[in-house]
């Protein structure tokens, strides 16, 4: 199977040894947790990203990354500082029983579990195509426009990302088999070009389609891989 088909998802955990000869880019800028924070990406995800983001920027769509690759303890960082600011979010109407188990529930929703996401692999990345203010007027500028503009832009890129060898990795339709519940439009996974275009043209009649599913066909056996 195409090493670029690889599954990490919560019924399979991420194993360094799989992605062994893959070369890896290091000190990529990323937006999260703070704008200038350093991640790495796997090369071909890197040139590809690149390339979609000249893309964008002929069609004046600002594109950076919010995430690329993360490591296992990295992951752990984000699940308890996630987890710390809903519990104080919670904590304000609720009991703290209640709130730790409220805050607890949000994170698993938000995060995956260190060691089950696909950002290990490096072949994930969170695009953003929000702007960014430096000073009040600037951000209240962007505001305004990311209000405006985002979830255009966010259908836009969707739509144009197989031509750059990404899928949509999570959306409404795909749950129940990839096991994350929320649509995320800015989370896409690079498989190449090929790949990436026949499981989006499935997509387009069948909106439950997903990576699992495809990679299920390839080698037999559940969707769930």
């Amino acid at each position: 199977m195409d090493k670029y088909l690889q599954i990490v998802n919560s019924d399979n955990k991420f194993n360094p040894s799989d992605y062994a000869d893959f070369e890896y880019v290091d000190d990529i800028t990323v937006n999260y947790p703070d704008v200038g924070e350093k991640a790495f990406i796997e090369k071909k995800t890197y040139d590809a990203y690149l390339a979609l983001k000249k893309f964008l920027g002929k069609k004046r769509i600002p594109c950076s990354l919010n995430s690329a690759g993360r490591t296992v303890n990295a992951q752990r960082l984000t699940q308890q500082e996630m987890y710390g600011i809903y519990l104080k979010e919670y904590e304000q109407n609720n009991p703290h029983d209640q709130a730790v188990t409220l805050a607890k529930q949000k994170v698993l929703d938000m995060v995956a579990v260190p060691g089950y996401s696909e950002h290990h692999t490096g072949l994930a990345i969170d695009v953003s195509p929000r702007k960014y203010g430096k000073n009040p007027l600037t951000k209240y500028l962007a505001k305004q426009y990311n209000k405006k503009h985002l979830n255009a832009y966010f259908e836009f890129i969707n739509k144009v990302a197989p031509q750059f060898g990404f899928i949509v990795r999570y959306t409404r339709e795909n749950a129940e088999s990839t096991g994350v519940k929320r649509p995320e439009p800015w989370h896409l996974r690079y498989v190449g070009k090929e790949c990436a275009m026949e499981i989006a043209t499935i997509m387009e009649t069948d909106p439950s389609y997903s990576l699992e599913k495809y990679v299920a066909e390839r080698i037999g056996g559940s969707t769930r891989v």
